[in-house]
């Protein structure tokens, strides 16, 4: 039966600078016993394989009694056929987090499928997660709104993996997410070859906002100026405002930081137990700290001008 490794994610833990890597040197890896399919992908990721076991895109299924009926599986099957039966599969795709398992059990039923997770740091993880969210979206919330409605409702890592474990008992591998060497973790640790052979990019493949920017563009879904540009214009040239308006990453306050290590603390300790073998699963004591702030008009008035700006600069450009 030939070996699949599924990395799901989490989100926010450098999925997409692994997709790139997996992508950038598919040929490298095929020569180590590695085949990056390219079934299933969305641009670097293999996102179509989890869509249809999201539980927005249920419908997807109806009258579907075998998933590997499914396209994307069975032109994986297809595409696996051309190359050595002992060489393993490697597919990546953070969607698979909010994915079934057991569907997604079912789907790769023919294979030893062997699932790979990332974890971060609960308080990064909420940091960066409320600056992904109105970075990406019109969201409007604040911090406070965004922990109390949609994080704590999914931030149980322990329920998390276990739910995995359920139907791919024995086979998860659990690593811990550090920003400046995740590529590198997984070649080493995941795939168990050696980093230095392989072509890395250099840039960094999604840019988070910093706090400054994170308040422009949550005030900016509020106010939807008359000739505020799309969405999806807006998403890539936001990040440029960084450089423009520099300012730390994105932080937590301080009562926020406190409940949230603690309603975290017996769900991170039995993960730290189970998958490492630690009492402590990650050091929250040098987090630092910030109160929630706003942005002052004339603030958010100078931002979005330049925003306006770099927005005709990319349209004249590509144009």
């Amino acid at each position: 039966m030939r070996k699949v490794l599924i990395h799901i994610g989490r989100h926010k833990t450098g999925t997409t600078a692994i997709q790139n890597f997996l992508q950038d040197n598919r040929e490298s890896l095929r020569e180590l016993g590695y085949v990056v399919p390219q079934s299933g992908r969305v641009k670097d990721a293999h996102h179509e394989f989890a869509r249809p076991f999201q539980p927005r895109n249920a419908q997807q299924l109806e009258g579907v009694d075998d998933y590997r009926q499914l396209k994307p599986f069975k032109s994986l099957k297809t595409e696996l056929a051309l190359h050595d039966a002992d060489s393993t599969a490697v597919i990546s795709s953070e969607g698979f987090q909010n994915s079934k398992p057991k569907m997604v059990r079912a789907g790769f039923k023919d294979y030893q499928a062997q699932i790979v997770v990332y974890l971060r740091s609960q308080l990064e993880y909420l940091a960066s997660s409320y600056a992904q969210r109105v970075h990406a979206t019109q969201y409007t919330g604040t911090l406070q709104d965004f922990y109390r409605d949609v994080y704590q409702t999914g931030n149980h890592y322990a329920s998390f993996l276990e739910n995995w474990s359920e139907f791919f008992p024995n086979q998860l591998v659990v690593r811990r997410y550090r920003s400046t060497n995740v590529v590198e973790d997984f070649a080493s640790s995941v795939l168990k070859v050696p980093v230095a052979h392989f072509r890395l990019r250099n840039a960094h493949s999604n840019p988070s906002l910093n706090s400054v920017v994170t308040l422009f563009k949550c005030e900016l879904n509020r106010r939807k100026p008359a000739n505020m540009p799309p969405q999806l214009q807006i998403y890539p040239v936001l990040p440029k405002l960084n450089a423009l308006f520099p300012a730390p990453k994105f932080t937590l306050p301080p009562e926020i930081v406190s409940d949230l290590v603690e309603s975290s603390r017996e769900s991170d300790n039995e993960v730290a137990k189970t998958y490492f073998g630690e009492q402590q699963l990650f050091d929250y004591s040098r987090f630092p700290t910030h109160p929630e702030s706003s942005i002052r008009d004339i603030q958010f008035e100078t931002m979005y001008s330049a925003l306006l700006k770099l927005l005709e600069v990319t349209d004249a450009t590509t144009g």
